[in-house]
């Protein structure tokens, strides 16, 4: 159980990769590069998934991954925010570029989606991102339109009774962006990781998959257009924060032993909570802030 359970409560691809290298060591198909700012201790992680067999066993669509690490983003300066931003920036650019057919990047039109629920703090990452974009999409000239930023922040199914993927769909239909970006609060195996981490992926994303909430993938199959995923871990699963605690205590344990004391807990309703940090409201302020400074520049060389 606690190894399907490992690979199951992430949505961090780079944590999906540590829990494989752990237990069988690297995996042919899984590229994975890193660079370290010291002075500004923030971390890269670069990871492709290049064979159907790695992305079986990861759990993740063949494609890349991107993890930025940076211990103080949600309370960065101005030297240190612009630092993170610049980064961020400059990865969303590589991807958009890689995966946008080249006679469009010209007129690159971008559709951000802010997934997520405004009214829980912890899922309010994609909303609070679209409040701080600089759209403008709905600009015309003489010429026709010169905008080409447009937003959606299309709720929850709870709220509109629609999988978020159709209204997607329906609203990429009309307005044919170059690429989709979708915005979403992560869920992480790590705690060290909320609130300090952004994950890119040009595979897109299956919204709730990370607590166990499945609903239908949004990506360049479903959607029609190249779907690029942005996201930040607001939230840890409390089972693995309580397996953390207690396997030191274990270790002279059988496996059996260790199994049996982890099933009870499991059972006792708590794989059903999640944990944030308490200071999620000004985290996810500040985080969304410099989320949207990035993309709010992406069509600006």
């Amino acid at each position: 159980m606690c190894m399907e359970y490992d690979m199951a409560r992430t949505d961090l691809a780079v944590e999906l990769n540590e829990s494989i290298s752990k237990k069988s060591g690297s995996l042919k198909g899984i590229i994975v590069n890193e660079s370290t700012d010291s002075d500004a201790a923030i971390k890269v992680t670069e990871i492709k998934i290049t064979n159907k067999r790695a992305a079986e066993a990861i759990g993740r669509p063949q494609g890349s991954y991107i993890t930025i690490e940076a211990r103080n983003i949600s309370k960065a300066g101005e030297s240190y925010r612009k630092k993170i931003v610049d980064i961020l920036l400059g990865y969303i650019r590589k991807l958009l570029e890689s995966n946008i057919e080249k006679q469009a990047h010209a007129n690159t039109t971008l559709l951000v989606v802010g997934l997520g629920n405004r009214c829980i703090t912890s899922d309010s990452l994609g909303p609070l991102v679209v409040d701080g974009l600089e759209v403008d999409y709905h600009i015309q000239t003489g010429q026709g339109r010169d905008g080409r930023m447009c937003a959606v922040i299309p709720g929850v199914m709870a709220d509109t009774g629609l999988e978020t993927a159709d209204i997607i769909r329906g609203i990429a239909k009309q307005v044919k962006p170059s690429a989709v970006i979708a915005i979403d609060a992560l869920a992480a195996r790590n705690i060290s990781r909320l609130n300090t981490t952004i994950q890119l992926s040009d595979r897109g994303i299956n919204p709730g998959s990370g607590v166990g909430n499945h609903r239908v993938g949004i990506n360049k199959d479903n959607i029609g257009v190249p779907v690029l995923a942005l996201g930040v871990p607001t939230v840890i699963d409390a089972f693995t924060i309580a397996v953390d605690l207690v396997s030191p205590l274990l270790k002279n344990c059988t496996k059996e032993e260790r199994e049996e004391f982890l099933s009870r807990i499991y059972m006792e309703g708590i794989s059903d909570m999640y944990v944030t940090p308490k200071a999620i409201d000004t985290d996810v302020q500040n985080i969304s802030g410099v989320i949207s400074e990035a993309l709010n520049q992406v069509l600006h060389i």
